[in-house]
């Protein structure tokens, strides 16, 4: 796919995906077709107008979803720099997983 075709997909996307609520993403996610289980959690494929949507669902902790550390990537475990990522590791939250995911695709 050319560079131009993807990023206006991307663009689509990501407008159809922006215009949903919390609810309703939710929704289309209990509905994807399962793809595995593994150490950082379960994931599926759904889709979009017939576009094929890698879908993933972190649960958050409590510290997490304090209203203060909404979309934080701070290390708000105090894990060692070694915990960063990796497999099997510990990580530093949901968010900075989010933020990694967002900053790679845009």
């Amino acid at each position: 796919m050319a560079k131009g075709e993807r990023l206006a997909r991307h663009g689509w996307m990501s407008s159809e995906l922006g215009s949903c609520s919390d609810r309703q993403l939710a929704s289309m996610v209990d509905r994807a077709a399962p793809r595995g289980t593994g150490i950082g959690g379960t994931s599926a494929v759904l889709e979009v107008d017939h576009t094929p949507v890698f879908v993933k669902r972190i649960r958050l902790t409590d510290i997490e979803r304090k209203t203060s550390n909404v979309e934080s990537t701070t290390n708000l475990f105090g894990l060692p720099v070694k915990c960063q990522y990796g497999v099997g590791s510990p990580g530093f939250g949901a968010w900075r997983e989010l933020a990694a995911c967002i900053t790679t695709t845009d």
